[in-house]
């Protein structure tokens, strides 16, 4: 099984977006708020291509990593495992993020990432 292969284009650059699911931690008491997102397409090639970027909400400048898969299953799972460990965020920073841009949960997120995708 192959890894994701390096990507040679600029990171600001957004692929062909297919999806973007947005997600937030707030908790004011422990100076919490985060911001993270994921971006998923098809670059010109075929490759599936995921944005992942994070930073403190509010601020203008985030950080980015962008990955880039032959496989589709393969970016699926890479994309599914992001989403749940940012759901179950509780351990590693005190509070768990929200899914802002659609209503995935723990729960759900098996049975509505499938139709989120899209491709």
């Amino acid at each position: 099984m192959e890894g994701p292969r390096k990507s040679i284009t600029a990171l600001p650059l957004r692929p062909m977006t297919q999806c973007r699911i947005d997600f937030e931690a707030i908790n004011p008491e422990a100076n919490i708020f985060r911001q993270y997102s994921i971006w998923i397409g098809k670059d010109l090639f075929g490759y599936t291509i995921i944005d992942t970027h994070w930073g403190r909400k509010g601020r203008p400048q985030s950080q980015g990593k962008r990955y880039s898969y032959e496989s589709l299953d393969e970016a699926k799972k890479f994309a599914l495992l992001t989403c749940r460990k940012r759901l179950k965020a509780t351990n590693r920073i005190g509070c768990n993020y929200k899914c802002t841009s659609h209503d995935l949960t723990l729960e759900n997120l098996n049975e509505k990432f499938e139709a989120l995708i899209g491709f």
